[in-house]
């Protein structure tokens, strides 16, 4: 019997897969069997598929998601909740740096105008973390698809706040963000960490 491949030289097996006859140099000896060239690509094809077949079929965990999206949503909430944390140890600090200067660098003459100018600055600075809050969850539900309310409105504010859609995102803004003084506050479905411009 002779090689399928090389008619001049004499065949030592038959592939175990498709039965031709092959010599010495046609014979892949793959385990405890002689494959030809062809019936070794077929293998190596079929046990990537049995392996990737095998990794489908192991139970996945179970995720606290049920998608991707709102993976993203959760991690991108995680940042902002960063973000306003920080924002938050900020004016509190602001707010006790006040109260300390108040308390122990006024004299008796000034206390009377301090302590007023310093509870409208503590009550200004409360006013605006109770703002940034309320714009941290509304940057949430924009994310989420939600749009505000037409009449909510800030705290420090009777004005209702701007909401402006365009073709690919939703713009939420204060009002009056002057009173706190800052130029703009805004949060949008893009970016929904407060955003503070002064």
């Amino acid at each position: 019997m002779k090689c399928q491949n090389h008619p001049s030289a004499p065949a030592i097996e038959n592939c175990a897969r498709c039965e031709i006859p092959l010599c010495g140099m046609c014979a892949n000896f793959s385990g405890d069997e002689v494959l030809c060239e062809a019936c070794v690509e077929v293998r190596e094809a079929e046990k990537a598929v049995a392996s990737k077949s095998r990794d489908f079929e192991r139970p996945k965990p179970v995720a606290m998601t049920t998608d991707n999206g709102e993976d993203e949503h959760r991690q991108k909430r995680k940042k902002g909740y960063n973000s306003a944390a920080i924002q938050l140890v900020v004016i509190g600090v602001c707010a006790v740096v006040l109260a300390t200067r108040f308390i122990f660098f006024t004299s008796e003459s000034d206390t009377a105008d301090a302590g007023s100018e310093s509870l409208a600055q503590v009550q200004m600075l409360s006013s605006l973390a109770q703002c940034l809050v309320q714009f941290q969850q509304i940057g949430e539900d924009l994310v989420a698809g939600d749009l505000p309310e037409p009449t909510t409105t800030c705290p420090g504010s009777a004005l209702p706040l701007i909401v402006t859609e365009t073709a690919d995102d939703v713009i939420v803004e204060h009002p009056e963000p002057a009173v706190f003084g800052y130029t703009e506050i805004l949060v949008s479905r893009s970016n929904p960490v407060p955003q503070m411009t002064q």
